[in-house]
């Protein structure tokens, strides 16, 4: 694994761990909207790394 990839492998977990929270606060008290944007641009994010992660291996 490249260095590259450690990086993004680090960031994907924190962004689930981040995602997981946010989704957490959104069940039990809402997200206002600044955060309800934040955590689909983290979304994104993931899915873009998970993108790059797939095919830097192929």
């Amino acid at each position: 694994m490249t260095p590259t990839q450690e990086v993004l492998v680090r960031k994907n977990e924190l962004l689930q761990k981040k995602i997981q929270s946010m989704l957490m606060a959104e069940n039990r008290d809402g997200l206002t909207s600044q955060d309800q944007f934040l955590k689909n641009n983290f979304i994104r994010e993931l899915y873009s790394n998970n993108y790059q992660l797939n095919h830097a291996e192929a």
